[in-house]
């Protein structure tokens, strides 16, 4: 019964990369309070989607990908409309740009010279 399930986790990270938008466009017209809601449904989604993949055993290729990116999209989105919107100085934009930059440098290396499938995230 619980392969019928397996895309549970997936359907978690597209809806994830779904309210990137309405986070970051209430950010941006300075609906601080909507956009903390909609961040916090998406961190909820985020903990569950890894919590259900891992747990239920419901993982899948397309997880893999769409969860770092998920991730990616709205760290990266937000720290760039908190900077557009001077809210943030450059640097710190800098600093996390730089930051998604060598992860994913990192683990594109990883994985054509060890030849590994994607990383796994994990708690450091």
């Amino acid at each position: 019964m619980s392969k019928y399930f397996i895309f549970i986790p997936n359907l978690l990270s597209l809806i994830r990369i779904a309210l990137i938008y309405p986070i970051l466009n209430n950010i941006y017209s300075g609906n601080f309070e909507v956009s903390i809601i909609f961040f916090i449904i998406a961190s909820l989604t985020d903990g569950l989607d890894g919590f259900l993949a891992r747990k239920m055993n419901w993982q899948t290729y397309l997880g893999t990908l769409l969860d770092p990116i998920a991730d990616k999209l709205l760290l990266s989105g937000t720290i760039f409309i908190l900077w557009l919107n001077q809210y943030i100085p450059f640097y710190i934009f800098i600093i996390f740009i730089s930051r998604d930059i060598a992860i994913l440098l990192g683990a594109s290396i990883q994985m054509t010279l060890m030849e590994s499938n994607t990383p796994l995230p994990n708690l450091l």
